[in-house]
């Protein structure tokens, strides 16, 4: 006989992890079936959360460092500035913290255990989604055994059991390549160099030359007992040597005079490099059927200029849990009912953010000079600003505008500089 449930989840993930606690929570008979360790490393294993994601959980994970300190490098080709953006309320409460994904996830599953959660060790089993005539789901098979369900969530590692509804049209042309690399480094040293109390932890993002031409972001952050540094490119699917390229104008972004000094004297791990489809606003996925809703990183709601992801997951999971309990409360999983799910996302930050950004990508391939030439800008105007000089200072600053305008003609300029703007405060 058919085990019942009222939800499945099928995954190890953030979000199908968070997904599986919240319908427990709600009363729901839930069962997780787990495709992997969820405190396995992973492409991503430090993870910058918004703390304010968790209280929809009802607790927040121990072992989380606030994040107290903001930085904000500005690579140039020849040079490199860095401000670090900080306030005493930041301190006392920080919007954002930094802990391991790993960690986070175990904590998670812990979670959703003690709430009730059946987990179903499914990592080397063969799984397959039964529908009836309609098309409805019926039941999830594991090894040939049936768990009947209302409803299936599927998180990372189970997202290919949808099939067909995420197959790629063939025509996509971009992917993103990840380059990461972690240093280890003494705790007091550590808060030293960064001019911060045990405890705390820095973040910063690293903008201009860095992509070397290319659309992308880089972005450093001090953890537990170092530091994880990392550079997001969005590549040609064609261009056989993408990987070889990021990882050069990672290895430079390492040599820059405003981060190599803080990686003075730690221990490097090597350098890992990943490569995933491309992610944003224009390539969100299929995101429900009749009987399922999708979540985690095959939904693609991850920012590829920003590589974001860890909060985005755990929304997608909250809100995935309550679509499921009002399709269930109406006695109807079918695509409408679930179809809410959609409309809560779309509402959400997470797509907003996303849809803000939606051309981006394009107008850096277009015009890498968003990211570089204005980056460049910035370094030459404080270098030319605090340069010793025996003249007078307007006068020097007119030859330098004059130049300036030699290059790059003002309405040019200005239009640029507006589009820059947008890329970075969106």
């Amino acid at each position: 006989m058919a085990e019942r449930y009222d939800a499945g989840v099928v995954g190890c993930g953030t979000a199908a992890t968070v997904a599986a606690l919240k319908l427990a929570q709600a009363g729901k008979k839930v069962a997780l079936f787990s495709r992997g360790d969820c405190a396995a490393e992973s492409n991503d294993p430090i993870g910058l959360f918004y703390i304010d994601a968790f209280h929809d959980l009802g607790a927040t994970p121990d072992g989380l460092t606030p994040v107290v300190d903001n930085r904000v490098f500005m690579l140039g080709k020849g040079s490199s500035t860095m401000s670090v953006l900080s306030s005493d309320q930041r301190e006392e409460s920080p919007v954002a913290a930094i802990g391991e994904r790993g960690k986070v996830n175990a904590w998670l599953l812990e979670q959703a255990k003690a709430a009730g959660v059946s987990v179903i060790d499914a990592k080397d089993a063969k799984l397959e989604m039964r529908f009836d005539r309609n098309n409805q789901l019926q039941s999830l098979d594991m090894n040939g055994n049936a768990y009947r369900l209302r409803a299936l969530v599927l998180g990372e590692g189970g997202e290919c059991l949808a099939g067909d509804a995420l197959a790629s049209d063939g025509t996509e042309q971009r992917l993103v390549v990840v380059a990461t690399q972690r240093y280890t480094l003494d705790a007091n040293r550590l808060a030293d160099r960064f001019g911060m109390e045990a405890g705390q932890a820095s973040a910063g993002k690293i903008l201009g030359a860095a992509p070397a031409g290319m659309a992308g972001q880089g972005w450093l952050q001090t953890t537990s007992d170092g530091i994880s540094i990392g550079l997001s490119c969005v590549v040609s699917v064609f261009d056989g040597e993408a990987e070889a390229k990021v990882k050069a104008a990672f290895e430079a972004m390492l040599a820059s005079t405003s981060i190599k000094p803080l990686l003075r004297d730690a221990n490097a791990q090597a350098i890992q490099i990943s490569t995933g489809p491309i992610t944003g606003y224009k390539e969100i996925a299929q995101l429900n059927g009749n009987g399922w809703v999708l979540v985690g990183p095959a939904t693609r709601m991850i920012d590829p200029l920003r590589h974001e992801a860890s909060h985005h997951e755990i929304t997608q999971g909250v809100k995935a849990a309550d679509a499921v309990c009002r399709a269930i409360a109406i006695d109807d999983t079918s695509s409408r009912p679930l179809s809410v799910y959609r409309h809560m996302l779309f509402d959400s930050y997470v797509v907003k953010n996303l849809k803000a950004q939606k051309n981006a990508v394009e107008d850096i391939e277009r015009d890498p000079s968003l990211v570089n030439f204005y980056a460049e800008f910035a370094n030459r105007w404080f270098a030319h600003d605090t340069g010793a000089g025996m003249e007078d200072r307007r006068e020097r600053n007119k030859a330098f505008f004059k130049n300036l305008r030699n290059e790059r003609p003002v309405w040019e300029f200005a239009m640029g500089m507006r589009k820059s703007l947008k890329i970075l405060r969106d």
